[in-house]
């Protein structure tokens, strides 16, 4: 799994090109995650197209909210960017696989919904992790969003919803 505690940049991009088809010739298989950028996706896939079967994309997209979004990925690309690179991977034929983690509001449902059609692999849904949360920060939305009923109702429904694809 690459990148592990970073993401794919224009200013790092020639080296994850690099990196990527060095383990990729051998024989190995990939898991990149990402926060993605089209325009990055897009060289990533113009050099790796040969091992296409190898890799599979799991693209970060925690909400459908670009304000929570800035709040708690700040400097992360824009939701409509990731949507964007999803939906691109997957109509080139690539193994596309989406993090929801942690989701970060009550339209995690709608996300799964949304992104359903454009992963060929799976959708990880987690929620935040509250020892990583200033106290501050840890508001009754989030004991309301985070509650043990709420986790089985999303539970419940995403069950539903996989055994439907």
């Amino acid at each position: 799994m690459t990148p592990t505690s970073h993401d794919i940049t224009p200013k790092n991009v020639h080296l994850a090109i690099k990196y990527y088809t060095e383990l990729l010739t051998h024989g190995n298989q990939l898991l990149i995650v990402s926060k993605p950028i089209p325009t990055i996706m897009d060289r990533l896939y113009e050099a790796l197209h040969p091992f296409l079967g190898q890799i599979v994309w799991r693209f970060s997209i925690t909400t459908l909210n670009d304000y929570k979004r800035r709040e708690w990925e700040p400097g992360a690309p824009a939701i409509a960017h990731r949507l964007l690179a999803l939906q691109t991977m997957f109509l080139r034929g690539g193994n596309t696989s989406v993090s929801i983690e942690p989701f970060l509001d009550m339209t995690v449902i709608e996300l799964v919904t949304r992104l359903l059609p454009f992963v060929r692999e799976k959708i990880w849904v987690g929620p935040k992790n509250k020892i990583h949360v200033p106290p501050e920060r840890w508001t009754a939305f989030e004991e309301q969003l985070y509650s043990p009923e709420n986790l089985l109702l999303i539970k419940t429904t995403l069950d539903v919803l996989h055994s439907e694809k």
